[in-house]
């Protein structure tokens, strides 16, 4: 359906074995809700020739512009775009998913780093020993690093959370304006990984507005149908992905 060369979109993005949701869903989410078709490619072999960080002795990789890592959108009219959080913010506005003022963009931006952020530290903790290694190469720190993130570091950015969708002066439900942005789509995934990750930690956090909200999202028809459908991938089970 789409290449490099072709006028659709494509999501490159690893397809692990079982294939799961990763950084990718981030992307998957923005589709899903706007019900736009997509391809995914996440062959290694594809991939790897793409990406910057797979070349050696300085070499670039052969996407149509320069990409460190996947997840990779290519679409229409000679987009190229890496890092989750600018094709996030891309594609809200191609699909409607953006805010309507210039302080209300600048607000979701602010949110989807903040979960950029979290993800990360969740993930850390999973991979204290070496960020770049396998979680199964370091086990046993990640049981003590990952459960020191669970009772310290998660309960804040879940209360940071909380407050900010609080803090929206519409009280539309929504984290920025009146209405679903792709700041929302963000923090939907952030927190789904989260109470996969941390289940009792989850369970016993005190963030009505949050869990309210992850119900809400839930509910928005593009995205029951595809939380009901097969295309629906697991988590790993370790590092929030």
């Amino acid at each position: 359906m789409s290449n490099l060369e072709g006028n659709s979109w494509t999501l490159y993005y690893w397809n692990l074995s079982p294939p799961l949701r990763g950084r990718g869903e981030y992307i998957r989410l923005m589709f899903e809700a706007a019900r736009i078709p997509f391809t995914e490619i996440g062959d290694p072999k594809l991939l790897s020739p793409l990406v910057d960080r797979m070349a050696r002795y300085g070499e670039g990789g052969n996407a149509p512009e320069p990409v460190f890592a996947v997840p990779l959108v290519i679409g229409p009219d000679g987009v190229c775009l890496s890092q989750t959080n600018a094709i996030m913010a891309y594609l809200g506005k191609k699909f409607g998913f953006y805010p309507s003022n210039d302080y209300d963009e600048a607000k979701a931006m602010q949110i989807v780093l903040s979960v950029a952020d979290f993800h990360s530290e969740g993930r850390a903790s999973f991979h204290p020993v070496d960020l770049a290694a396998s979680y199964y190469t370091q086990v046993e720190e990640a049981k003590i690093a990952s459960a020191k993130f669970a009772s310290g570091r998660f309960v804040s950015w879940l209360n940071h959370f909380e407050r900010l969708l609080a803090a929206n002066t519409k009280q539309s439900g929504y984290f920025v304006g009146d209405k679903m942005t792709y700041a929302d789509i963000a923090v939907f995934h952030v927190m789904n990984a989260a109470a996969s990750q941390f289940p009792e930690a989850w369970a016993i956090a005190e963030i009505p507005g949050i869990k309210s909200f992850q119900d809400r999202m839930l509910q928005f028809p593009p995205l029951a149908e595809y939380f009901q459908s097969d295309r629906l991938r697991p988590f790993e089970g370790n590092s929030m992905m």
